[in-house]
């Protein structure tokens, strides 16, 4: 299922939370969603989902969602890990949930399976931990076996175990076709899982890009080089255009030159070279340069998933 959000915006009372967001999101693509607290990610899924007002619209193969004509099993989504009643059973729980769609027990049953929470169906959501309490509200987002899901901060109370899990779900279900959009700021994970990324910031998309070209908005690896006057070296490389020095410890990291032509400037500038090598960029690196540093958006677009 295609979905297409198309201008997007919403408020809460004077303030602006979300300002003309549109992108896209294509069958079997797992899309992460980042930025800091407070700047709009949950909104902006709350409003696709057509749970808050707003501006624009969001579609689910051409429908808005309120037009689908079973939204529940057309979409999962996972906005909270609470909301429990503390007298229910995890099964009863996802049957209360699962009765106005007409899910079967048998369907609840398999949720639970695929989750890790069988041996725990008796038991009161109350008495679970974090990590369980995320994988029985995914437990209800895949009740209904939904083409889409919508996943706000999954990961959050996972252990270890926990995570490589999720990172193995998420995977399968990406490689069934289904279309997956969550939200996270635990970015080394989202590194290993998503094949596209979204940067939210003050209310505005940011970025839309491949995971590998958002880790290079700026430039390729980065370079690490140990001389004998770091700091003299480090202001006449900030005198070059578009080089990003910063220290760590006494050796300097360099965005925006190759490892080469570092060395030969350092050789030509009579400075004694005693380290020279070359850091691969992460998810890290690009976020902060687009939210941190004010990379444009236009340095990071065309992913072929805008509208």
């Amino acid at each position: 299922m295609r979905i297409v959000v198309d201008g997007v915006g919403a408020s809460y009372g004077a303030k602006e939370v979300l300002r003309d967001i549109s992108f896209a999101l294509n069958p079997g693509e797992v899309v992460g969603l980042v930025g800091p607290n407070g700047h709009g990610k949950t909104t902006l899924m709350k409003r696709m989902l057509n749970l808050i007002p707003g501006t624009g619209e969001t579609t689910f193969d051409g429908k808005p969602y309120r037009l689908l004509t079973r939204p529940q099993t057309a979409v999962g989504s996972l906005l909270s890990a609470e909301g429990f009643h503390p007298g229910r059973s995890a099964m009863n729980h996802l049957r209360m949930i699962g009765a106005a769609s007409g899910i079967s027990r048998r369907s609840a049953e398999f949720a639970l399976d695929r989750v890790g929470l069988s041996e725990y169906a008796t038991k009161s959501p109350a008495s679970y931990s974090m990590g369980m309490k995320q994988r029985l509200a995914l437990a209800a987002a895949l009740m209904t076996e939904p083409q889409v899901l919508i996943l706000d901060e999954p990961i959050n109370g996972l252990d270890v175990d926990g995570v490589y899990w999720f990172r193995n779900t998420i995977r399968s279900l990406a490689g069934e076709s289904k279309t997956i959009l969550l939200s996270t700021h635990i970015l080394s994970e989202l590194e290993k899982l998503a094949d596209r990324v979204l940067v939210l910031h003050g209310g505005d998309l940011r970025a839309d890009c491949p995971m590998e070209e958002l880790k290079t908005t700026t430039s390729g690896p980065a370079v690490t080089i140990a001389v004998d006057r770091p700091r003299e070296f480090a202001a006449r490389l900030r005198a070059e255009d578009g080089l990003i020095v910063t220290f760590n410890g006494e050796s300097l990291v360099i965005d925006g030159m190759t490892a080469r032509d570092v060395g030969t400037l350092a050789n030509k500038l009579g400075f004694t070279l005693f380290e020279l090598s070359t850091t691969l960029r992460t998810l890290e690196d690009g976020y902060n340069d687009i939210v941190g540093r004010g990379v444009h958006e236009s340095q990071c677009r065309g992913s072929g998933g805008k509208p």
